[in-house]
């Protein structure tokens, strides 16, 4: 009776979602406070930055390793790796920075711990959880709980980053060490209910149907031409947003010449409405959509472009901030439309694949970006949101290429 409600309470399209959910909203919890309590524990800003890089890293190679391997294991499996191997990596983190500020672990030997934990368990394991999520959510049979499913993944992502800080922060003031703690907490309890229900939905199929069982679509290769090509699609939607989230505080402080101190609540504000608009986008666009992903996808990139344009003329404050706010909005709607629109021409079964090519791209715009990106900023201030700008355009042009004039709307 129980695993029925909790299958009930857990359909197939919100099963996704609250698996991101759970490795995410703890990760996002400890993510801000990191530098405090690195500091706190005598780890360098070069030690934590280390840590940082090394996740970042690792999430890459773990996203294309698991896609290789989730063909041949039950999605409860390689859940049950990802949710334990995360839990076990913040432990492991939590407890070196605990023992340093007990004074039972030298600095050396806590940084070395925490990087085993943080970044490389921690950021191997969690990186099995979106693949799954993906496969599972582009294999269910009707498109409209497809598009929900996917949608749920976004959102699952949206309340991760504007929750997570916030959980953290508040129990941060309780202690600083319980945000440490909640995490894993947070990881195994939700995690545990996530697999048993994984369990009833899929207990004699693995993640992704074998090459003899069914087929959404024979004529299309596992990973071609197609799917490349929109792969870079997907390069271009990262790349261009990491760009306006990550260099927008260096525009605004330096254009404006505010001090650390005026821009600060200004940065914290903006960044929150833009968690909040890609909220809405979720909510109120994505979840309802009744056209093509390729619609939504060019949809979303004019808003993103939009976006782009004000902080490439960022005449003042207010239109800079707002223009990282309708990147948000327009992320959300096409960010998850993407997911659709690279999955349908891809086989079932390569669809674990696929999830880890689109993962480990989407990971690597970060890590790039604050390189090339702030590069370009010093050489000149407009050059990287024209970039992005550039970018949001190519895909604009590409989706409109794949919309159909006169389709009807989906009715799944």
């Amino acid at each position: 009776m129980v695993l029925s409600r909790l299958r009930n309470a857990f359909d197939s399209s919100a099963l996704p979602g609250i698996a991101i959910l759970a490795v995410f909203f703890a990760q996002q919890s400890i993510a801000s406070l990191l530098v405090p309590l690195g500091r706190a524990s005598q780890l360098s800003d070069q030690a934590l930055g280390g840590i940082m890089s090394m996740s970042s890293v690792c999430f890459v190679v773990g996203s294309v390793l698991w896609g290789f391997l989730a063909g041949t294991m039950r999605a409860d499996r390689l859940l049950t790796l990802g949710f334990s191997g995360a839990a076990i990596g913040l432990v492991i983190f939590a407890a070196a920075l605990n023992l340093t500020r007990n004074g039972l672990l030298a600095s050396d030997s806590a940084f070395w711990m925490a990087l085993v934990g943080r970044s490389i368990i921690f950021g191997m394991a969690a990186s099995v959880v979106p693949i799954v999520s993906q496969s599972f959510a582009l294999t269910l049979d009707s498109p409209r709980t497809r598009q929900l499913a996917v949608s749920n993944i976004g959102l699952a992502y949206s309340l991760s980053g504007i929750c997570g800080p916030a959980v953290g922060a508040a129990l941060f003031v309780v202690t600083p060490l319980a945000p440490l703690w909640a995490a894993p907490a947070l990881i195994v309890f939700v995690g545990s209910l996530v697999v048993v229900v994984f369990r009833k939905h899929e207990r004699s199929r693995p993640i992704i149907r074998s090459a003899s069982g069914p087929r959404r679509s024979e004529g299309r290769s596992a990973i071609g031409l197609r799917a490349g090509t929109r792969l870079l699609a997907g390069v271009l939607l990262s790349c261009g947003s990491s760009c306006v989230i990550i260099l927008f505080p260096f525009l605004l402080q330096d254009k404006f010449r505010l001090t650390s101190a005026e821009s600060g609540p200004v940065i914290g504000i903006s960044l929150t409405c833009a968690a909040l608009a890609g909220l809405a986008g979720q909510i109120l666009i994505t979840r309802r959509w009744k056209w093509p992903p390729a619609a939504l996808v060019l949809l979303g990139s004019v808003v993103q472009l939009a976006g782009a344009m004000l902080l490439v003329l960022s005449p003042s404050v207010v239109v800079t901030c707002g223009g990282v706010v309708l990147n948000a909005f327009g992320s959300a709607m096409s960010v998850p439309a993407y997911t659709l629109w690279i999955g349908s021409v891809v086989q079932a079964q390569a669809q674990a694949r696929l999830a880890g090519y689109m993962e480990a791209t989407n990971s690597l715009a970060p890590a790039l970006v604050p390189l090339v990106g702030v590069a370009a900023y010093h050489w000149s201030p407009s050059a990287p949101f024209l970039a992005a700008a550039i970018s949001f355009t190519c895909v604009t042009a590409w989706s409109m290429t794949t919309v159909a004039p006169r389709r009807a709307p989906h009715r799944g």
